[in-house]
């Protein structure tokens, strides 16, 4: 399936290929980098970056769908006007 690319007059052009978000963060937390760290607060700052992360990729998938379905809005409508 090709990308979309959208042409809006003479003036503006939008390609979808420039919204990519990353597959993965990547993170890291070292519970040696002190000598009282507390571990349960490390397990804690671990789960809510994976709660994070979880929420990020539900927003994408659902950000690619909804700019999906604005790009077949669009086509119709350009089909609409230009009579075909």
């Amino acid at each position: 399936m090709s990308k979309p690319h959208f042409e809006f007059g003479n003036t503006a052009t939008f390609d979808n290929s420039s919204l990519s978000m990353p597959n993965k963060i990547s993170h890291s937390v070292n519970a040696q980098s002190s000598a009282d760290a507390d571990p349960q607060s490390n397990l804690r700052a671990i789960a809510k970056i994976a709660s994070l992360e979880r929420n990020i990729e539900r927003l994408n998938h659902s950000h690619t769908s909804v700019l999906k379905d604005l790009y077949a809005e669009v086509e119709k409508l350009q089909n609409t006007i230009s009579g075909t």
